[in-house]
This record gives C-alpha cells, structure tokens and sequence, in this order.
C-alpha cells in the first residue's frame, strides 16, 4: 500500500494538471478571439482604405472641372449669361473614365452618373474683383459697357471608383471670377 504522502503527492500533481490545463485552455481562447478581433480590424482598415481612394478619386475629379472652368469659362463671356448657362464641357464619363495613375486597375473619376452634367452653372454671387476694367480686360462684353466681376458659381458632380468597386459622389460647389454686364 502507497504510503500518505506518496497518495497526497499524486493528488497535487493531478490538480495541478488540472489547473494547467484550463489555464492552457483560457489562453488558448484568448489567443483565438485576439487573432478574430486583428483580422477584422484588418478588414475595416481595408475598407476604409478603399473608401479613401475613392474619396481621393472624386476630389481629384473636383480639382479637373476646376481647372476646366478657370481655363474655359472666361472664353464664354461674350456669350453672356446664356452662354455660361448652356455650357456642357467635355468631362470623363462612366464609359471613359479618367484614370489616376499607371498602376494596373488605378482608381478613376467620372461625371456623377445621376448628374445631367458634370459641371453646371448655378449662379453668381458677390464681387470678386474691383481692379482696373480696362487694365484686365480687352474682350467686348455686350458693347463692353458696365462690366462688373462677380464670383459665378458652379455645380461639381463627379464620381471616384476603385478596383474593387469602392466609389463615391462629390456634389461640390466652385467658384471662378467671371466678368458679367450689370
């Protein structure tokens, strides 16, 4: 017969199996529910990466109609007001998009699907100007009598895509300063 304290040692070291067996168990368990929480944080990251880029692609379609109406809209003037109200310029659209980049598959920009145009003349506002007319201009306005330089302000829809399908719409308001007749 095992002696007492042969039967007290066997009990303790089954205890403590016991013991660092659950103990495995919980890290164990932790260790799982840690990786599950990093991979989805990854995958947020991930989207939230991809809604960026098409955040950023959507701007820089705001930054090319800018730069279309500081270069373009001037040369409506003579037209006057239904000159600026009628005009539709070329700008990329949902079939022929504008690229960002030389990667393979760049994110891109377009006119806003939902939008009639890409840019479209809405109003103008306060003075932007009050220089020498003379001095500023040489272009005939309506006979070139009583010109005045007011913020025209412009309607902006683009659309930015990536790859993977991320997009979003910019709707954004511009402003050039224009010469009109007052």
């Amino acid at each position: 017969m095992a002696s007492r304290s042969t039967q007290t040692h066997r009990r303790e070291a089954g205890f403590a199996l016991l013991v660092t067996m659950v103990t495995l168990a919980l890290v164990g368990t932790l260790a799982l529910a840690s990786l599950e929480t990093v991979m989805r944080d990854r995958q947020v990251a991930g989207y939230q990466k991809r809604s960026k880029t098409a955040l950023y692609a959507a701007e820089a379609g705001v930054a090319s109609a800018t730069g279309i109406i500081r270069r373009d809209a001037q040369a409506l003037a003579p037209a006057g007001l239904a000159g600026l109200e009628s005009w539709d310029p070329v700008f990329p659209t949902e079939t022929a998009p504008q690229a960002l980049g030389s990667v393979t598959n760049p994110p891109v920009f377009y006119r806003d699907p939902d939008a009639a145009k890409a840019v479209r003349y809405i109003d103008r506002a306060g003075p932007c100007w009050a220089g020498n007319i003379a001095g500023a201009m040489s272009m005939n306005i309506g006979g070139g009598q009583n010109i005045i330089w007011l913020d025209a302000m412009w309607d902006v829809r683009t659309t930015g895509l990536t790859a993977n399908g991320s997009s979003v719409d910019i709707d954004a308001v511009v402003t050039s300063c224009h010469p009109f007749n007052s």
